[in-house]
């Protein structure tokens, strides 16, 4: 029969201490909220771009992608796959193409289409110039690359014959979101942690050091981190420790209406950043918040399929 080996809770404690300590950190990509836009002008019927705009364009393009290198790198399938934690990159390249009023829904289509593939080779050229394998700008132009087409807005009942085509419909562009890295380390959220139940102990609760506490989160992993941690305490998750501790109209020791504010204006500033969308809301008048966290997919399968190793 084996041994059995009973823990106090002061064993228990420096075992998590220590595990906490030796976790992986939990950075993750996000966009910076920064871009830049390249616009292709192509005359009518035209779908190739002239060697002279498609070299300057090239380079405009390679450069806008140059910030965002090292996020690109990091975040490749193979370089997570022993991190535990799978993070796909946000939407780097936007290309967007139209047509104007001449020609059939179907010759217009086929121009749209060839106006497109003309904007992802200058992202693909740009792409090579940066040294990637061609692997990962596959990867890139599909998983990370959006693609819009958007014909002539013409009313349909209108003899598109009689009309004359505008030049400004058949403007292309390539846009270049900036993505980074950004998150804290579990060892720090698991202190923001303690740092939260501390102050939400206290008599007279410190409603400004909480909300700037919450303001250190800096990716939508430290969000669910915070709440995990939370879920070990009397409040059992974020939402319900803002709420139990930021009592807005319910104590008459004044509004925390700014501090609840801003606490649902950084969570969801962060979460729209990860691609998240909104996930905090002041739901009624008295302000109390709604916090909804959405899974992710967080396994490498799940995000890119299968790999190969």
């Amino acid at each position: 029969m084996g041994k059995i080996i009973r823990l106090t809770e002061s064993d228990l404690l420096k075992i998590v201490k220590k595990v906490i300590k030796e976790s992986a950190l939990s950075p993750e990509p996000m966009l910076t909220g920064a871009d830049c836009v390249a616009a292709v002008h192509f005359s009518e019927n035209e779908v190739t771009v002239s060697p002279s705009s498609k070299g300057e364009i090239t380079e405009f393009i390679k450069t806008c992608l140059t910030t965002s290198l090292q996020t690109i790198l990091r975040f490749q399938p193979d370089n997570q796959r022993f991190t535990g934690s799978y993070f796909p990159i946000p939407t780097i390249i936007e290309l967007y193409a139209g047509t104007s009023s001449t020609g059939s829904d179907e010759v217009n289509a086929k121009k749209g289409q060839g106006r497109l593939i003309a904007l992802e080779n200058i992202a693909k050229q740009a792409l090579r110039d940066l040294k990637l394998s061609e692997t990962t700008i596959l990867r890139v132009l599909t998983t990370n690359t959006t693609k819009t087409y958007r014909p002539s807005e013409i009313d349909r009942h209108i003899n598109r014959k009689t009309t004359r085509p505008d030049p400004n419909e058949r403007i292309c562009y390539i846009k270049v979101n900036e993505v980074t890295t950004r998150g804290l380390s579990k060892q720090k959220v698991g202190t923001l942690a303690m740092l939260l139940d501390t102050y939400g102990d206290q008599f007279d609760v410190p409603e400004d050091k909480i909300v700037n506490v919450i303001k250190i989160l800096q990716s939508y992993s430290d969000i669910e981190e915070l709440n995990e941690y939370l879920a070990n305490t009397e409040h059992g998750n974020l939402e319900n420790f803002i709420n139990n501790t930021i009592q807005d109209g319910l104590t008459p020791f004044g509004s925390d209406t700014k501090e609840r504010i801003e606490i649902v204006n950084h969570l969801n500033t962060i979460s729209n950043n990860f691609g998240m969308g909104n996930i905090a809301n002041i739901i009624n008048k008295y302000g109390i918040i709604s916090l909804t966290l959405n899974k992710r997919k967080t396994s490498g399968d799940e995000i890119y399929g299968n790999m190969r190793k």
